[in-house]
């Protein structure tokens, strides 16, 4: 996978034990001026305390820009390394990275561990996001374990406000505590032999309740997950789309990007299912495909096809509709970027649906004016969207 230059922030250096390795860095991406300090730490507390082999199968879970992998890679250039992330623009740095320094490291797509149950580590790592809730960690801790098997060892840190559910959930699952140290903002610890069924959980830890609508006399409901928005009804900017969606026929091969928990998806299959040949959905974010997928499947009895992507640079294809639920801006002339994107995506006379901030939007009009025709226009508290025909 490849990163426009734009959405590279900047580069930093990172040393470890007297190697330094180049860090390509993203605004979009956890931790951009810096090395994190908890990453640090685990680090340094792998290579002191960890008895591995001189070539070690090693993991590395939500690997964002990859500093662990290099980190680990710089001390054991012969290693088998997996980086694994949902987030496909986090795979596309650790990619980068990995090529400008000269490393051997393999990435995949992962939900967690779900891309990779059926394998095994000498080591598993992680600097686990507090974010991700709950059940996940607790789901996360015992896959790590499980993967790293009865001799290998499951490394993580994560916050110290959650040191205690951390310590107490591998504890109560039996599991082995070889190496722990808290600091004032963080907690490390090596483990291994934690209970666990074996059962890829997928998106199990992460399911949470749902949302209902009703399309064309039809009830439907929405699975929802945690992590991701609008877990109890739509949000302004999907509002604002399905407005539009009211106002004017879909049909032919429809890209939805950004799908949230896919309430657009079904939406527009429930409405106008005989006219859509293909439906598709693209974005970074694999947790947004994955529910999204589930819930076209259950609702509509349709296969979903999904492009796992860093950008929509990546994307390829020919679409009668696109929709995007627009993100943030957090690169520098992101809506020109956007927009040379999405033009040969598009087919001639094409329908272009586009949510966000009023901001955005205002931003996003003034570069497509020349190439489209307004055909809608909806605002709502700071957000709004626009429906828009490409000129033949």
């Amino acid at each position: 996978m490849t990163v426009p230059a734009n959405y590279v922030f900047k580069t930093i250096t990172a040393q470890f034990f007297g190697k330094r390795f180049a860090l390509a860095t993203s605004q979009e991406l956890f931790c951009c001026n810096s090395v994190d300090a908890g990453s640090a730490l685990l680090v340094n507390s792998m290579i002191k305390e960890c008895s591995l082999p001189s070539v070690p199968r090693i993991l590395d879970v939500g690997c964002g820009t990859g500093v662990l992998s290099l980190a680990m890679y710089s001390q054991y250039p012969d290693a088998d390394i997996l980086a694994v992330d949902r987030d496909a623009l986090a795979l596309a740095f650790t990619e980068k990275n990995c090529r400008e320094n000269g490393f051997q490291i393999t990435t995949a797509s992962s939900l967690g561990c779900s891309a990779v149950f059926d394998r095994s580590f000498d080591l598993v790592m992680s600097n686990i996001p507090a974010k991700a809730g709950l059940p996940v960690i607790a789901t996360m801790l015992a896959d790590f374990s499980r993967l790293a098997g009865p001799k290998g060892t499951a490394a993580v840190v994560i916050v110290k406000t959650l040191s205690d559910f951390m310590e107490t959930t591998i504890r109560d699952a039996h599991g082995e505590i070889v190496f722990m140290h808290t600091t004032n903002e963080y907690t490390i610890v090596h483990y291994r032999n934690m209970d666990h069924s074996g059962e890829n959980a997928a998106l199990g830890p992460y399911m949470r309740s749902g949302m209902e609508m009703t399309v064309a006399g039809r009830n439907l409901r929405i699975r929802t997950v945690y992590g991701l928005p609008e877990f109890d009804s739509p949000g302004f900017s999907s509002g604002l789309v399905l407005d539009i969606l009211g106002k004017k026929p879909v049909s032919g091969s429809v890209l939805v990007a950004n799908p949230v928990q896919g309430l657009i998806p079904v939406r527009i299959l429930a409405e106008y299912g005989e006219g859509i040949t293909e439906m598709y959905a693209a974005g970074r974010d694999l947790l947004s495909l994955m529910i999204t997928e589930q819930n076209v499947l259950e609702q509509t009895g349709r296969k979903l096809l999904i492009h796992h992507c860093p950008t929509f640079h990546t994307l390829d294809g020919h679409f009668d509709t696109i929709i995007i639920l627009y993100e943030k801006e957090a690169v520098d002339g992101a809506h020109g970027l956007l927009l040379d994107a999405l033009v040969p995506l598009l087919a001639p006379g094409g329908t272009l649906i586009i949510s966000g901030t009023s901001t955005c939007m205002h931003r996003f009009e003034s570069a497509a004016g020349r190439m489209f025709i307004k055909f809608a226009d909806k605002k709502s508290r700071g957000f709004r969207a626009l429906g828009l025909s490409l000129k033949d």
